[in-house]
């Protein structure tokens, strides 16, 4: 990270707004269309002028009703360009960034490399995605470094909110609905738009490959929809290449970080509205800290695929009447864990993370953090952070001339909602929400408690700055666990293994364990482990008594994941292992709440507040159905159902349990002890 150069966009304000626009375009060709062009162009192709002709056919309606149809669709899809509106919400942004971050840090060596690197080709730019302002900021250093803004791809949401739908558009926002796979007309349609953008466009396309904003702050399994639309004009060998240009956005406080807490509890976010974005300026009295933005190392598909990119037999039909196959599907989601993965590894550690990471600890142990014992921790977790190549926050010029303990107090500064220092010791800061406010009828699971939700709030408010250290940290805590199971003289790589992978296969999901690559993660997760003297590694494993503590520091990070699996896993088979039920994820998200509310107030071991996130609870349904410890059955009006196959879930049961002797940690923060207050 030292040899990166980093750039402050905010302080001072950016000229560039004002300056002549006169960009750099990713994709040169020799015919530049404006974006109504673009959609004729897609009006006019073979695919749909066929599907006008089929559909007429079909529906008995007059072809020229169709074609209108088609074009209102289009219309309600397409982008357009404003460079007065551009300039215009360029202004707006840098007003509100200047009064609410400390600074808006841009890699200006990825920049350079971005330019350089880049040529010739469709371009795909690939956030990670934290929040909303993820697409805003994208625009804004696109268009305050001379870099052409690249069509968006925005959610129905967003075209729906008064007057903003259309602002966003002329910025280069396309609008894609949520869900459409059954309707032909528009699902057509809108893929043709996506292939004329790759094919005949030149400004490159921008989407989130996680397909949602990750409320819980960490990454999120990849959706191949709209990547495999991309990238199927390179399978059907109509472009020669495409490059992907993962793109970074790290946040030392998100501006939803109280909304994320509180969807991830159930209650509902916000509608999308113009009215709720002008609320947002009372934002403008609060620290947000800083923004880290990162444009990572350009790739080529082609390359990438080498040998698996067989494009001659497509070469016998017409591409508009071809579909990807399975195996190309298959490679195509290989493709997005691995971009995921590049988000994630440029990802900034900030020095909150760190925070929350070691009082996190401090809490599991009963223990209690002085601002110096703080700063002693931080410097040796650290070590482990930078040893798996974490960039890390302390490594930026503008930390450089701050002493640790600085950073720290002005980290408790902004995030003094969360953490605090009470008589001396840091403590977690229990919140004064009125939680009888709270609309428990529109609960998306569970009515909670306001006893539970208030125990629960704290909790998750510390885990979503936890969350961000998993992409470096789950992979090795799962083989420490594994290996403080089976402590004993004899332990080798060959014992350790198997009991990896199972519950790398479990969480895989949940840390998003890219599911072709375990063990060459095993391998070097290992090597790591063994040069930070953490484990002794040679004919047998064990632990380094040394740096036990520093083990046992890193399991416990798996400690809310593995309580949350162990309750679903007990639940589902308790409630619903009866021959012939049938049950939705809804069901299952209720009852998981309920039994971990319950075994909360008994305060029963190895029950973890976050076990109520109904992010994780899905996350764990998707886990099992894909393990086929729940079956799908057809869909209905309330969703996918599912039929349990108990002999397989008993087993991830036992395996789970078989783990809890080695996590023994008190999960109760604060129990018996004065709640600090914080106003919200």
């Amino acid at each position: 990270m030292e040899a990166e150069s980093y750039k402050n966009l905010v302080k001072p304000p950016p000229a560039m707004i004002c300056k002549r626009w006169k960009p750099w375009i990713p994709n040169q060709l020799e015919s530049i269309l404006n974006p109504k062009e673009l959609q004729l162009k897609v009006l006019q192709c073979t695919r749909i002028q066929r599907l006008i002709e089929e559909t007429s056919k079909t529906e008995n309606r007059k072809p020229e009703d169709v074609q209108k149809e088609v074009t209102n669709l289009l219309l309600e899809i397409g982008f357009s360009r404003s460079l007065k509106t551009i300039r215009s919400l360029g202004v707006i942004l840098n007003f509100f960034l200047t009064r609410i971050c400390e600074g808006l840090y841009v890699n200006q060596t990825s920049l350079r490399r971005l330019k350089t690197e880049v040529h010739g080709n469709p371009v795909l730019y690939l956030p990670s995605h934290r929040s909303y302002a993820d697409f805003i900021l994208i625009s804004y250093v696109c268009f305050t470094n001379q870099i052409e803004i690249p069509g968006i791809a925005a959610g129905m949401d967003f075209h729906g909110m008064a007057g903003m739908g259309e602002v966003l558009r002329k910025t280069g926002a396309f609008f894609m609905r949520r869900s459409f796979i059954n309707d032909k007309l528009y699902f057509t349609t809108f893929k043709e738009y996506v292939h004329k953008l790759m094919t005949i466009y030149h400004t490159g396309v921008e989407f989130f490959v996680e397909g949602t904003r990750s409320r819980s702050c960490k990454s999120l399994p990849p959706k191949i929809g709209l990547l495999s639309m991309c990238l199927e004009p390179l399978f059907m060998g109509e472009i020669p290449d495409v490059t992907i240009v993962p793109v970074s956005i790290s946040y030392d406080k998100p501006l939803e970080e109280s909304l994320f807490v509180y969807e991830l509890l159930g209650v509902p976010k916000p509608k999308e509205s113009t009215k709720g974005m002008l609320k947002a300026f009372s934002i403008l009295s609060q620290n947000f800290g800083s923004i880290y933005f990162d444009f990572g190392r350009p790739f080529s598909v082609k390359n990438y695929l080498k040998g698996r990119l067989d494009r001659f037999k497509h070469a016998l039909e017409p591409a508009h009447v071809q579909v990807l196959s399975k195996q190309e599907l298959s490679t195509v989601t290989s493709l997005a864990y691995d971009v995921v993965n590049l988000q994630q590894d440029k990802i900034i550690i900030t020095i909150f993370n760190l925070m929350c990471f070691c009082v996190n600890y401090s809490k599991f142990k009963g223990r209690r953090l002085t601002v110096d014992d703080l700063c002693k921790e931080m410097t040796r977790v650290t070590t482990v952070f930078k040893a798996f190549g974490a960039p890390l926050a302390l490594n930026f010029a503008n930390h450089f001339s701050k002493d640790l303990k600085e950073e720290v107090l002005h980290a408790l500064e902004i995030h003094s909602n969360i953490l605090c220092v009470k008589n001396g010791f840091v403590e977690l800061v229990i919140s004064d929400v009125d939680f009888q406010k709270i609309d428990k009828g529109r609960m998306k699971a569970h009515k909670l408690s306001n006893k539970t939700m208030s125990l629960a709030v704290p909790t998750f408010f510390l885990q979503l700055y936890l969350n961000p250290c998993l992409h470096w940290i789950a992979n090795p805590a799962i083989i420490l666990l594994v290996i403080r199971k089976l402590q004993h003289p004899n332990v080798t790589k060959e014992d350790i293994y198997p009991e990896y992978l199972r519950l790398r296969t479990l969480f895989a999901l949940e840390f998003v364990l890219h599911p072709d690559k375990a063990p060459q993660e095993f391998e070097s997760a290992l090597e790591i482990l063994s040069q930070l003297q953490i484990i002794n590694v040679d004919t047998k494993i064990s632990f380094n008594p040394k740096n036990f503590s520093l083990a046992d520091q890193l399991i416990s990070i798996l400690s809310p994941f593995v309580s949350t699996y162990l309750i679903g896993v007990d639940t589902i088979l308790a409630e619903f292992a009866l021959p012939g039920t049938k049950i939705n994820e809804k069901q299952i998200l209720v009852k998981v709440q309920i039994n971990v509310e319950t075994l909360l107030a008994q305060k029963v071991k190895h029950t973890h507040p976050y076990a109520l996130s109904l992010d994780t609870i899905s996350l764990l349904v998707q886990s099992l159905a894909a393990m086929g410890a729940l079956e799908k059955e057809r869909s209905n009006g309330n969703g996918t159902l599912f039929k349990t196959n108990a002999p397989k879930l008993g087993p991830i049961k036992d395996l789970l349990i078989s783990f809890c002797p080695v996590m023994d940690y008190n999960y109760l923060y604060g129990a018996g002890k004065e709640p600090v207050v914080a106003k919200l």
